[in-house]
């Protein structure tokens, strides 16, 4: 999507998120093809749109506190 690229280009090139990250696995999912396989994955996290970020924990576990909808900058 469009503001998926521009973060892209702006919050993932910035060093204090490159930081941020490195104890995560980072995992981005392409949407745009929106074929059944896609759908299915936004219902089983009820994602209504991307960008959306999930954080799961150890166990596969959504940390929903955390979740970002939406474009979003560095804070």
């Amino acid at each position: 999507c469009a503001s998926c690229q521009v973060m892209e280009n702006t919050i993932f090139k910035d060093l204090r998120i490159k930081q941020a990250l490195e104890n995560f696995m980072v995992i981005k999912v392409d949407l745009t093809a929106n074929q059944l396989q896609e759908k299915k994955l936004l219902n089983q996290f009820k994602v209504i749109a991307p960008p959306t970020f999930l954080f799961l924990d150890a166990e596969g576990k959504e940390q929903e506190h955390l979740r970002i909808v939406g474009e979003t900058s560095v804070r």
